[in-house]
């Protein structure tokens, strides 16, 4: 489990504007640690409450007993590296759980695949406790479908919202939530599919929680003339009408602030990435058709969901 905050605050930075630049050794969220602290009871807990918090496992007491056994190693060997990382793990959780609800699910979503991707790493090298922590991983999130990263419940979830979120915010359909019948012709497509993927896509698709969480984060602090921008640049004129399109010109050319346009592109370019990684998946994204009150999908996999 060795560099993994250090590595990942910066990485979650998005989702998260009070930790940017947590990964700076100078950063107020994340600072050096004195590797002398002695080790006790309270580290040990918050320590497995952090790990288990952003890790999604609901430790039992025999894995609970193993990460002590771990903890009580480290300090045992004297190994400054990894006391130092129990301590920033500790220091982060703190700062993890002081962010508003909202925005701490949305940060955690956002980092997991890449601690998981430097808890694979290191468990690739040898190291005992970052392969304890992979399996107890995917014991709690069992695999559905072999890749790299494996394919996980919570993954194709976060596919079937994302292609509601779009229906509804941005093409701005009266759909309703997706049915049983709609959901396995899903999963058994996305579990059928998943292996032949590239292994980018495959990334692309443990990305996608942390993705949608943060693209409904800041949707949800946007101004109605930026949500309008948004519609515009991700479904087109079509979803406006004659008076949001005459709007959106006038807010493009009234556009001089950098930071604002920069922070509508990147969006814009996020909801596109998911977009298209879905259609690359399964053909073209199921869609709701309000004239059969149905969710559809033309050509890839499935050709319709009743």
């Amino acid at each position: 489990m060795k560099r993994v905050w250090r590595f990942l605050l910066a990485a979650a930075a998005l989702a998260a504007p009070c930790v940017r630049g947590a990964a700076q050794s100078d950063s107020p969220y994340l600072t050096e640690v004195d590797t002398q602290t002695e080790l006790t009871e309270e580290i040990i807990r918050d320590y497995i409450a952090t790990v288990g918090y952003v890790y999604q496992i609901r430790f039992s007491d025999a894995q609970q007993a193993q990460l002590r056994r771990f903890l009580t190693g480290y300090w045992k060997n004297n190994d400054q590296a990894r006391i130092r990382d129990t301590l920033q793990t500790v220091q982060a959780g703190e700062k993890i759980m002081q962010m508003p609800q909202q925005e701490r699910e949305a940060f955690v979503k956002l980092l997991l695949p890449k601690a998981m991707e430097v808890v694979r790493k290191e468990a690739q090298r040898g190291a005992a406790d970052s392969r304890w922590l992979l399996d107890a991983y995917y014991e709690a999130h069992p695999p559905l479908a072999k890749g790299n990263p494996p394919l996980v419940r919570e993954m194709i979830e976060a596919y079937i919202e994302s292609e509601r979120w779009h229906a509804v915010h941005i093409f701005r359909q009266k759909t309703p939530p997706l049915n049983e019948k709609t959901r396995a012709a899903i999963y058994k497509m996305l579990i059928e599919n998943y292996p032949k993927l590239s292994a980018e896509k495959q990334r692309a698709m443990a990305e996608m929680p942390g993705m949608i969480a943060t693209i409904k984060l800041r949707w949800s602090r946007m101004s109605a003339e930026e949500r309008l921008m948004m519609r515009a640049n991700v479904g087109g004129d079509r979803v406006l009408t004659v008076q949001e399109r005459m709007m959106v010109a006038q807010l493009q050319q009234q556009m001089n602030q950098m930071m604002r346009s920069h922070a509508l592109r990147m969006m814009t370019d996020e909801l596109n990435h998911i977009r298209a990684n879905q259609q690359l998946i399964m053909g073209s994204a199921p869609y709701w058709n309000p004239s059969t009150q149905r969710w559809e999908q033309i050509g890839g996999i499935v050709t319709e969901f009743r």
